[in-house]
């Protein structure tokens, strides 16, 4: 009885922590809430003293292969050949979605769009970014 007991038991906390993960991860926006989250932590870690492990960490070789056939190569090299485009080709498949059928689809709201990015303000806003 003992084991069943603790199968029970675990199965209660594996649920209790991954309910409210797969809660976060049904909202439309939780791509881009954990998107900002990392960006404004390696904000704060490049500009922090501990900057020189940031670079350290990104120069650790990162390996793996396939009987003799191996893949070796920095963290900053797998992120820029193998994330980036992959991030990008999400992005415009985004878009395309966006101009098909979302809100970019009727001439109306296009243009209601690209009149607001003509704002002054939109201008100032990426300048402060920047």
């Amino acid at each position: 009885m003992a084991p069943e007991r603790s199968v029970k038991q675990m199965n209660h906390v594996v649920q209790t922590i991954a309910n409210p993960i797969q809660a976060f991860l049904r909202l439309q926006s939780a791509s881009g809430i954990l998107l900002f989250a990392f960006t404004i932590v390696a904000i704060v870690r490049s500009n922090s003293r501990w900057s020189d492990r940031y670079e350290e960490w990104q120069h650790t070789t990162l390996s793996f292969g396939f009987g003799t056939f191996m893949f070796s190569n920095s963290l900053l090299h797998w992120i820029n050949h193998g994330l980036m485009p992959v991030f990008f080709y999400v992005v415009g498949l985004e878009i395309k979605r966006e101009i098909l059928i979302g809100e970019l689809s009727s001439l109306r709201n296009t243009s209601r769009k690209l009149v607001l990015m003509r704002r002054p303000w939109s201008l100032v806003l990426v300048g402060c970014c920047y």
